[in-house]
């Protein structure tokens, strides 16, 4: 038998240490991950849009905070009422929702506290988004 292709006992048990290892590390990263994707659900806020515009369009949605860098958060068709998930960066900054219109135009809301809110209602046409805290 060629020597290179003969597997010693101490080699099969180093090989199964090793994919051992290797599948617990992945066991590790997969938990994390759901933990952290858990603590995300756990922080988000609903964003319900409202998109009353007349003409009737299809938008964008940004949550843009104060100093930060805005995230799109979803897109809401024409004459629909629609929920979107956001974990906010931070929940001390101010935040304004951004919908950019079908043809490229932006309406950008009123300032908005994201400290305790769970809930933020956005009328679109009357432009006016709305907090509804925790409590």
């Amino acid at each position: 038998m060629n020597q290179a292709a003969r597997i010693t006992p101490r080699r099969r048990r180093l090989t199964s240490a090793a994919v051992t290892g290797l599948l617990a590390l992945g066991l590790v990263g997969c938990a994390t991950s759901a933990r952290r994707t858990a603590e995300s659900e756990a922080q988000a806020i609903v964003i319900e849009v409202d998109n009353n515009l007349v003409p009737a369009m299809a938008l964008t949605v940004w949550a843009v905070p104060d100093g930060g860098t805005q995230t799109m958060i979803g897109n809401v068709g024409p004459a629909e009422r629609k929920a979107l998930r956001y974990v906010p960066t931070s929940r001390a900054l101010t935040y304004r929702l951004r919908a950019r219109l079908t043809g490229g135009r932006d309406l950008l809301s009123n300032p908005i506290s994201m400290v305790d809110a769970q809930r933020v209602t956005w009328n679109v046409q009357s432009n006016l988004a709305t907090v509804r805290d925790g409590g």
